[in-house]
């Protein structure tokens, strides 16, 4: 009934392993009426990187990541100095500074429109595909003023996940309360994260906007 709705934008997500742009970033209101009603929170290898690199610094390259997860943990050393990885984590960053850049020109967005949020991605079974390698932060589930975060399993320094406070420290000054759920088991691991699953029941609005002018 409501025929094509347009603008289209097409942005690109071949390199992704699934290809949905849930992987990469997903609007949100903003709730701490400043600036523009929404917000984009998208992927940030170069962020995951900056605070593994900040734990290697402060002498925790052998703290874990992915604790407890049997054969995925591994180490903030581990990952920082596997070059392939990074590389590969370069070139992720290149096609989502593009994305955004796409996104700027087509909803006439400055950078502050955007918030980054740490993930990195790996090669999957070397397909040259890309897919999370730590649980998608941006891949969320947005009620009211709550925001259900994959957990991404950071290495903890002094009792604080690092990759969590990146986290908050971009969402929480929206005007959003910051629960962190485990998806690794349930859906990291399969390929998805929490908005990918499970979503809210919500009431649409009452207003009749198909009979309304403007």
């Amino acid at each position: 009934a409501q025929e094509i709705q347009a603008p289209a934008v097409e942005v690109s997500s071949e390199w992704l392993a699934v290809g949905h742009i849930d992987e990469i970033f997903l609007f949100l209101k903003r709730n701490d009426g400043n600036g523009s009603p929404w917000v984009v929170a998208i992927a940030s290898p170069t962020l995951a990187r900056q605070r593994l690199q900040q734990a290697f610094n402060a002498g925790y390259g052998e703290a874990p990541v992915f604790e407890g997860r049997g054969e995925y943990e591994t180490t903030v050393e581990s990952l920082l100095f596997d070059e392939y990885l990074m590389g590969f984590n370069d070139l992720a960053q290149a096609r989502i500074d593009s994305i955004q850049a796409v996104l700027q020109e087509a909803f006439n967005l400055s950078d502050s429109d955007f918030v980054e949020v740490p993930v990195l991605f790996e090669n999957y079974n070397g397909s040259g595909q890309a897919v999370a390698l730590n649980p998608g932060v941006q891949n969320l589930i947005s009620a009211d003023s709550v925001l259900f975060v994959p957990d991404p399993e950071g290495p903890v320094i002094n009792g604080q996940d690092l990759w969590q406070s990146a986290t908050s420290n971009a969402l929480e000054p929206l005007g959003y309360e910051i629960r962190f759920v485990d998806v690794f088991y349930s859906y990291h691991v399969l390929m998805g994260e929490a908005h990918c699953g499970s979503n809210f029941e919500r009431a649409p609005s009452t207003l009749s906007w198909w009979e309304e002018e403007e």
